[in-house]
This record gives structure tokens, sequence and C-alpha cells, in this order.
């Protein structure tokens, strides 16, 4: 789901008519100014910032990349959420080069948040005087992407030696979803935001599938965009462009949990005069199809993974009827699925959308269904 802020105009007359009563003040939107391109948090080595020609003659570092990207010869190409590495290396100090100018990445060494780095561009992060010894670094994307970009990779200065990449998680969650998966905004306290408040707030590592998969020791995937729908978008904007429309191809490592979180954009407006669907019982009919096939995909992509179909009842009979619908379609063709209703959400962040606290009760409630499911 996206915004769902209602303007409230009052003519002149009515005002008028109104003297005399204290009329109530919307909220001031949260305004977070801009951080610098490195905001160092308590611990941190010696952070700076060079030239791209500073890796030039450097070796590169393997790391455990898990995420959405795609590996090219200047680094990973981007533009989906939750991206995140973990490489090792023994030496004092590291080099990381970025060609992004739209996200915002956590950066952690041995465990410890020690940087955040924002709108980086084309340049170096130059890690230095960190102590002796074999080091764990880690770097996640809290962002939500505009567009795609570029994580040039991880180099090795002088005195530097690379060790073996972590092992990867024995477990791998997809979410699949809308900016309620992204974790739009998910640490602000006011519902009312500017958009620089909308970048700053949303961490997507706090967002409610990377909270499910971390009580299971799992990895996770984000497969997440603001605004998608399955067969229509927030408002019926942009119909070419649905989840169903966008999904990318599947990754080479299959998951074990996939859990599906979409239809809040489909069903959250009323329908507009010239969308395909008569009325809400077409519209409805239409979402079941596509969540049937889309279902039907993902297992075939993945068929050991098991489905779970997370409603966010609170927009509506016909949201949660649909699931209904699909989830019984499926079982008649031999496909188990587990619906996941949720309760409702206090949605206190921008634009309505929810709190950590709200994620925080979405993640249990996953937590709980995926425990009862049966052994694969």
């Amino acid at each position: 789901m996206t915004k769902r802020i209602a303007a409230l105009a009052l003519a002149p007359v009515m005002a008028a008519a109104l003297t005399g009563f204290a009329l109530r003040q919307p909220p001031a939107p949260e305004a977070r100014p801009l951080p610098p391109v490195i905001q160092p948090l308590a611990g941190a080595p010696q952070i700076a910032l060079l030239p791209p020609s500073a890796v030039t003659a450097l070796p590169r570092l393997a790391p455990q990349v898990t995420g959405l990207a795609t590996a090219t010869p200047e680094g990973l190409q981007h533009d989906w959420p939750g991206l995140h590495l973990r490489a090792r290396f023994t030496g004092t100090a590291l080099r990381l080069l970025f060609d992004d100018a739209a996200n915002r990445f956590r950066l952690s060494l041995d465990g410890r948040p020690v940087a955040i780095l924002t709108r980086t561009g084309n340049q170096v992060v130059d890690l230095t005087g960190l102590p002796p010894g074999p080091h764990d670094i880690a770097l996640e994307k809290l962002s939500e992407s505009p567009g795609p970009a570029l994580f040039g990779g991880v180099f090795l200065p002088p005195g530097s030696t690379a060790l073996p990449p972590p092992a990867p998680a024995a477990r791998l969650f997809d979410f699949i979803g809308d900016s309620d998966s992204v974790g739009y905004a998910n640490t602000a306290t006011n519902r009312a935001c500017t958009p620089d408040t909308v970048f700053l707030a949303t961490d997507s590592s706090a967002a409610f599938g990377p909270r499910t998969a971390a009580q299971f020791g799992a990895d996770y995937r984000l497969i997440a965009r603001s605004g998608l729908g399955l067969v229509r978008n927030y408002d019926g904007a942009d119909p070419g462009r649905t989840m169903t429309m966008l999904y990318p191809p599947p990754p080479e490592t299959p998951p074990q949990i996939i859990v599906i979180a979409l239809g809040s954009n489909d069903f959250s407006t009323p329908l507009r005069d010239g969308e395909p669907w008569p009325d809400a019982a077409a519209l409805r009919a239409d979402f079941t199809r596509a969540l049937v096939a889309f279902t039907r995909q993902r297992h075939a992509e993945a068929p050991h993974a098991q489905i779970l179909l997370l409603v966010f009842t609170e927009y509506g009979a016909d949201i949660l009827a649909a699931h209904q619908a699909a989830q019984a379609e499926l079982a008649s063709t031999g496909l188990a699925t587990t619906l996941v209703p949720l309760p409702k959400l206090g949605r206190h962040a921008c634009d309505w959308h929810p709190t950590l606290d709200d994620h925080a009760l979405i993640a249990q409630t996953l937590i709980d269904a995926i425990t009862a499911l049966p052994a694969p």
C-alpha cells in the first residue's frame, strides 16, 4: 500500500461561518534533515571518502551476497530492496566502491553497526585503523531504490588479505509484496512526512520479513515495491507495471519458505472510471485468478518451498474472500498453501504505513504460522 492521505478544503464562506471556533490544525509533517554521506556510529573506525581510482589496482574480495542483484564486470546492479552481503578478511583496512546516488546502507564490522552511508555517489568508502586480525564486514541496503544502482565491490588495500566468505544460512525465505513488505518509513513516528523523511525512515532490514527469517536462523530476499498490486496498483496507477508483469527471473538458489503479501494496493482504493473491471466483484475474481497463477509459478520455481498467503484483512471483505477462493482452487489441484490473515494494524508511520511495532506483530503472526507448518 502507499499514500492514503485525505485533504480537507474549506470554502471561505464556511471559514467565516466557523469564526469563533477553534479549528484543529493538521499535524506538521515529520521532517528529518538529510545526514552527511558518512554517518559514523559508536566505535567506528576511521572512515573517509576517496575517488573511484583508489581501488583501480586493488584485488576484489568475494562476498556472500543475498538479495536480487545482477553481477556485472563493474559490480552488483540492484534495484529491489533488501540487498545485503557479508565478507571476511584479515588486516587493518578495507575499501568499498559505490556508484549510487539514491540509496542508504548500514555498514557493520564484526557484528556491530559502525556507519550509515547515504547517497554515496560514485565514491570509495575507505576504512582504516581497524584492529589487526580477522574481521567480518556486512553491508545492508536499508532504502527502497527509485531505479537501478551499482555496488562496485569490496577491495583489499595493501596489508589486508581475503578470507573465505561466511557460509550461507541453511534456510532462505522469500517475501513478495508491496510497501508494507519493503518497510516503507517504518521507523517514523508520524503519518505526515516529507519525502526525505520517508527515505530516511525506511529500514527494510527491520521489516516483518527479515524479522521473521531471523527467528528461524534463515536468510531472506525481498521482492517488493511500493504501490504495486498483483493486477491493480494503488489507485489504478501504472496499469502496465503490476507485480505480475515486473516479477524478476527466479534466482539460482530456491527458497524454503515463500510469503506472498499482495492485494493491499489492489483493493485499498475504489475503482476509477476507465479501469478494466466493471465492479468490485470482477476485480475480486480477476485477482483470484491471478493469485492462483502467480502462486503456481512460484511453486514451479521452488517445488519444495512451503507457501504462505499473508492477507491484510483491514482492506475489507473482498481481499480476504479472494485469497480464500485462491487457496481453495490451489488445494483442489494438490497445491497446499497456508492462509495467514492479519489483525488491524496501528499504521502510525508515514502515509499510514506500519510502524516497527506493527512489523513486530506481523512477524510474530508469521512466526507462529511457520512454526505450525508440517515438516516439508
